[in-house]
């Protein structure tokens, strides 16, 4: 498993605990995280969070674990709010590491993840299935197939912190087609009254957060930051005397 292939004690990736295994399965015991999930907590909040919050409780501590994840070559592939705990201190820590894959390792080459919350780039990949029959019709490996990288990971964060600010998915729609269609207008501005011309609008977001997610909505993944060069936006700073609880405006 990937997960234990990083250092499972830093912080925003949640520490593994003991493996069990016989000659059928393997069960890997992680530390419980009694905070419970993003997701939950939203829910609990009356469904989004005021923006300091969310810097502190999500943007800021996600971005940190990507960063190194990223770091490690190791991309998650399945980044959504159920995917990520607290822990009793109130630390964020990221969980599911089931679809995760090693750059160089694992061919990042088929759809993987939540619809709601794939990239574009994924979203024109093929499913297992189908790359199962285009490798034996046309007898190449898997290797061979165009692939992404971990930039998947920055638009998957983009979307879930629009949820947190909003109480809303940006992008929705039933089929892989259909997603991306959705995503091109919601990005473009062609979409009147979309959730993400919400967070254009100054009253709603800070000029520092409007920056921040205009940075990783872009279409082309060579566009997009890397979670180390966003360690260091501006908007990541703002935490002001926000204590990190998740109370609706």
């Amino acid at each position: 498993m990937w997960l234990l292939a990083c250092d499972c004690r830093s912080d925003g990736i949640v520490e593994f605990d003991k493996k069990l295994e016989d000659d059928f399965i393997v069960v890997v015991a992680l530390k419980e995280c009694t905070g419970g999930s993003l997701i939950t907590r939203l829910a609990a909040s009356g469904g989004r969070m005021p923006e300091e919050s969310c810097v502190h409780l999500v943007a800021k501590p996600l971005v940190a674990a990507l960063a190194l994840l990223h770091g490690k070559r190791i991309v998650h592939r399945n980044l959504k709010p159920e995917h990520i705990m607290y822990d009793e201190f109130n630390q964020l820590q990221l969980v599911d590491f089931t679809s995760a894959a090693v750059i160089g390792k694992t061919p990042l080459t088929g759809r993987e993840g939540t619809l709601a919350y794939m990239a574009p780039e994924v979203l024109m990949k093929p499913t297992p299935d189908e790359i199962f029959h285009e490798v034996i019709s046309n007898g190449i490996s898997e290797s061979d197939l165009p692939s992404y990288d971990e930039k998947v990971d920055i638009w998957s964060m983009g979307v879930i912190i629009v949820e947190a600010l909003t109480g809303r998915q940006p992008f929705l729609a039933d089929t892989a087609e259909a997603m991306c269609r959705v995503q091109r207008q919601e990005v473009q501005g062609d979409r009147f009254g979309g959730v993400l011309d919400l967070v254009r609008d100054q009253q709603f977001l800070s000029l520092e957060g409007q920056d921040f997610l205009s940075s990783i909505f872009r279409l082309s993944p060579r566009e997009r930051p890397t979670a180390a060069a966003l360690m260091s936006h501006p908007w990541l700073e703002l935490l002001g005397s926000d204590d990190g609880n998740c109370q609706v405006d």
